[in-house]
């Protein structure tokens, strides 16, 4: 009993100090982008816990001039391809070109897409969506930021919100109920890390289509072109394409 009583008083003032520490600006945007981010993870394998600590970093909790005015929230740069909306802070055109979005919705999408399409953070995909340190050491390895301290910072706020409890999912032993006023309960619940299977890709062989490559991996032309973004059905020798 002392036992439980000692976990029990630990894990409440853990709370209270994390409680008083918090920003609620940051609160605010978790709650309100948490299932974004959960989504994105989904779709592409891209740790929520990341997506979130690097938005509220980028965008100040939202509140950047950067969000407010063009919903880009990750400090996505325009690139040489870029053909939509563009952003400079300050109307100063001489300064970094940033790309603008119509909703936040379109700034995470594009960002996984950004992720997703650059060679030099593909290696990451090798990772599963609970290894956020790793996510974190190699974005700053990659350069994703100038900062040399960029990965500490994504891991103080993944660890001071929290963030990691998005790849995760709770269960009761049998005949457990989750109340308020059950010690035992609340000491029985354990958090258990989801297993997400690694990303699957395939390298374009010399006289492949998108309807034999799809016949191999049992999907269909359909799902391959919208998980690679393609417009049409026209592949090439040597391209990498994502196939679940």
């Amino acid at each position: 009993m002392k036992r439980w009583l000692l976990i029990f008083l630990w894990m409440f003032s853990s709370q209270v100090l994390m409680a008083q520490s918090a920003n609620p600006d940051a609160l605010s945007y978790i709650e309100q982008y948490k299932d974004l981010a959960i989504s994105e993870m989904n779709k592409t394998g891209i740790p929520a816990s990341i997506t979130l600590a690097q938005a509220l970093h980028e965008s100040a909790n939202g509140k950047s001039q950067l969000a407010l005015k063009a919903n880009n929230h990750f400090g996505v740069k325009c690139t040489a391809n870029w053909s939509g909306g563009r952003f400079h802070r300050n109307n100063n055109k001489r300064n970094s070109c940033f790309r603008k979005y119509e909703s936040v919705e379109d700034a995470y999408a594009d960002r996984s897409r950004f992720l997703s399409n650059n060679k030099k953070y593909a290696f990451l995909f090798q990772y599963g969506p609970a290894a956020y340190k790793k996510w974190a050491y190699g974005l700053q390895r990659s350069g994703y930021a100038a900062s040399k301290h960029y990965a500490s910072h994504l891991l103080r706020t993944i660890e001071r919100y929290n963030l990691h409890q998005y790849v995760v999912q709770v269960i009761m032993l049998p005949g457990d109920s989750l109340r308020n006023d059950s010690l035992q309960t609340l000491v029985k619940v354990q958090p258990v890390q989801q297993v997400v299977p690694a990303p699957v890709y395939h390298k374009v062989r010399s006289g492949e289509s998108l309807y034999t490559i799809a016949k191999k991996h049992r999907t269909n032309v359909n799902a391959i072109r919208a998980k690679n973004h393609l417009r049409g059905t026209m592949i090439k020798p040597g391209q990498k394409l994502r196939i679940r």
